[in-house]
């Protein structure tokens, strides 16, 4: 994991390098252009995802470089986070008492015999890596917008918090957590379709679209302790997402003035 959040770093500088040292006029002709994406991705899971989660949250934070021939390459990281947990974690353990008037939160016995209540999160990211490919749609737009196509790869990792309001219950205390919240990673493929518009204003640039993944994916834990036993079996995680973001392109503009001698 250490490798892939260097070489993003190195990514996002190249770009930032290139942005500045451009310049250009973008409502012209299709150009090389460095930007930096911040937007919301929602997703239904399915596959064996489907099991443990419910609808899944997650930030866009990405950078890409959009060539004149109007491929582009794009990366980052899309933090997750959600409430909708469908998996019944350690509702067997005879210290959890299930409460379900609130959803999938439950009870615990602490320390001095009271019961304190657990709150369970999801939680998790992706970091892809896709290449893509953008058509313009009219002839008299601008060349830099267009309907795009998109595959790539992506790292993803997802697991449960668990969170214990109080913190009175040594049996849900930081070293033991890890054996019921279902750590998972993997890598796996994933598709896009949608549009993006570059404005000759740097600040009106968006992108909207879907997009799908398919994950082999793994359980990273030694042991589960409501199990008994570690998990090892293969899965299939897959998204089913949409897109918004805003995108903030690099570059520096031309010189438009006009001079008479």
């Amino acid at each position: 994991m250490k490798s892939l959040k260097t070489s993003l770093l190195i990514f996002v500088f190249s770009l930032l390098a290139i942005g500045v040292q451009a310049q250009k006029s973008i409502q012209d002709s299709s150009i090389t252009l460095p930007y930096v994406l911040l937007g919301y991705q929602g997703s239904v899971p399915g596959g064996d995802l489907a099991d443990r989660f419910g609808y899944t949250n997650a930030m866009e934070i990405e950078a890409g470089i959009k060539f004149k021939n109007n491929f582009y390459l794009q990366t980052g990281i899309r933090p997750w986070f959600g409430s909708d947990i469908k998996e019944r974690i350690a509702e067997d353990v005879t210290f959890l008492v299930g409460s379900e008037a609130n959803g999938f939160n439950v009870n615990a016995i602490g320390a001095d015999g009271l019961f304190y209540e657990v709150k369970f999160f999801q939680r998790g990211y992706t970091i892809p890596f896709v290449i893509g490919k953008q058509f313009r749609v009219l002839e008299n737009n601008n060349p830099n917008t267009g309907i795009y196509v998109e595959l790539g790869t992506q790292f993803i990792q997802h697991k449960v918090r668990i969170e214990v309001i109080g913190q009175n219950v040594p049996h849900l205390g930081a070293d033991m957590t890890p054996g019921y919240d279902r750590l998972t990673n993997g890598f796996g493929a994933v598709q896009g379709l949608g549009y993006r518009y570059f404005g000759n204003n740097k600040f009106v640039n968006f992108q909207i679209g879907v997009d799908v993944s398919q994950n082999w994916t793994q359980s990273r834990r030694d042991f589960n302790f409501d199990y008994g036993f570690q998990d090892t079996r293969q899965r299939m995680d897959l998204l089913y997402g949409f897109r918004v973001a805003w995108i903030f392109p690099i570059y520096r503009d031309a010189d438009t003035r006009e001079y008479y001698f």
